[in-house]
């Protein structure tokens, strides 16, 4: 036998075949679980208070100095300009197109 429960009361009604147990329950009047029994709520846990970090907290960086170094500029070249190309002869287009 089956125990199937009305919802509305929550009265325990047996039915002999499993058949009927299934259109009871399809029809929407019963359920197969105890509706009276109220599940237990899982114990809420309290959470803890997070702490907002500040810039006192941080760490100094470790940032490495850079050294100046000596720059040595090679001799023979003119000051801040650059050396003027020397072409031996103009690039001329073999074919010439007219229009």
């Amino acid at each position: 036998m089956i125990t199937v429960y009305k919802k509305s009361t929550g009265q325990p009604v047996f039915v002999a075949h499993p058949i009927d147990a299934k259109e009871y329950v399809a029809g929407g009047a019963y359920t197969l679980t105890d509706p009276t029994i109220k599940p237990e709520m899982p114990v809420r846990s309290v959470a803890k208070p997070t702490k907002i970090p500040t810039v006192e907290d941080k760490k100094p960086a470790n940032i490495p100095t850079v050294e100046e170094l000596d720059v040595v500029e090679p001799e023979g070249k003119m000051d801040g300009y650059s050396i003027p190309v020397k072409i031996d002869k103009p690039v001329i287009p073999k074919r010439i197109i007219r229009k």
